[in-house]
């Protein structure tokens, strides 16, 4: 499979700029974590599986900061419910 790395890299800063910038809440960080979900599993499709050994660093640097970020808004997400849900 050939990337399309020009697109993955703008979803992925666009995604990283909004996580970062905007003030969000729970329903909104959800909606992009399936975004950000929907994006990843289209380089795992079964038509286009990626062959690993193929990729540049760059790609695959691209597609591993997709699940990286991906993991870290879903983190985020479990800290604020459960910090808003705690009993002190």
């Amino acid at each position: 499979m050939n990337l399309d790395i020009d697109y993955f890299k703008k979803k992925l800063k666009e995604i990283t700029e909004w996580y970062e910038n905007t003030a969000w809440n729970k329903k909104t960080l959800l909606k992009k974590i399936s975004e950000l979900d929907t994006e990843i599993n289209k380089t795992r499709d079964e038509e286009n599986l990626i062959d690993w050994d193929k990729l540049t660093h760059v790609e695959e640097k691209i597609v591993s900061d997709m699940v990286h970020l991906r993991n870290k808004m879903k983190l985020s997400h479990r800290e604020k419910f459960d910090s808003y849900y705690k009993i002190k």
